[in-house]
């Protein structure tokens, strides 16, 4: 198949795309929000309400700019496949570890639940303890590949 032509397929399927694909797809993360369609041997996840899609992209924006650092990047756009999942999952642990500071609860990994108990708990996004947030992206490890010889 043309890889021009799957571009535009997955791009015409994909109209309310999902901040946290590449964390979803991963499987690091899951979202009550996410819908999964395939387009030839490609996956894809979409976004299943609006207001959770802006809300995932209003959080994501602001620890984007805030973890430039951390990832050691200058650009807030098109981060490397490694990069963007370290940003999305560190940034999701950080929140479970700011939402979650005085009890033994276990963890939700629900991308919609996190963000609306993070909205209740601290007001807004500028609100979040930044700093243990970006404790968290910087801590994360992507796992490497085995290299089979």
């Amino acid at each position: 198949m043309d890889h021009e032509l799957l571009r535009r397929a997955y791009d015409d399927a994909n109209e309310l795309y999902c901040v946290f694909t590449k964390g979803i797809l991963a499987r690091h993360c899951s979202c009550a929000q996410a819908e999964r369609f395939f387009i030839a041997e490609r996956e894809g996840i979409n976004c299943k309400s609006q207001l959770a899609q802006a809300r995932c992209a209003e959080f994501m924006h602001l620890i984007r700019n805030q973890a430039k650092f951390a990832l050691r990047t200058t650009g807030t756009k098109d981060l490397v496949h490694a990069k963007e999942l370290k940003l999305q999952i560190g940034s999701l642990r950080g929140l479970q570890a700011a939402l979650h500071t005085d009890s033994n609860l276990p963890v939700d990994t629900d991308v919609n639940t996190l963000l609306i108990m993070a909205q209740h708990q601290f007001d807004n996004f500028h609100a979040l303890p930044l700093n243990l947030i970006i404790q968290h992206i910087a801590a994360f490890a992507v796992r490497s590949r085995k290299r089979i010889s």
